[in-house]
């Protein structure tokens, strides 16, 4: 039976991070960015997958000061933005046997 570990992360999205720039640059050549696209998340998944975590889940979410996230109230047309993103990553338990 195969086994599994979980891992969550929230990162914020912000090309004015280190090095997140001259990545996007490198991979889009001709395109300008936003400051906070959710392109500049690829760098930093690609370092989890380099350390064998797959990623299942990539959703934008609210965070407080101390990484809650919070979940909207109500509707009425109104729209809220954030750079943050909850995502989930799973890797195979390799057994010793």
């Amino acid at each position: 039976m195969e086994k599994w570990e979980y891992r969550t992360a929230i990162l914020h999205a912000n090309v004015g991070d280190k090095g997140v720039k001259e990545y996007l640059k490198q991979r889009w050549p001709n395109w300008n960015p936003p400051q906070y696209a959710p392109q500049a998340l690829i760098s930093a998944m690609n370092d989890y997958g380099e350390q064998g975590w797959e990623l299942v889940s990539f959703e934008n979410v609210y965070t407080g000061n101390n990484w809650d996230i919070a979940h909207p109230h109500g509707g009425g047309g109104n729209w809220a933005y954030s750079n943050a993103y909850l995502l989930a990553f799973k890797r195979r338990i390799v057994s010793s046997n």
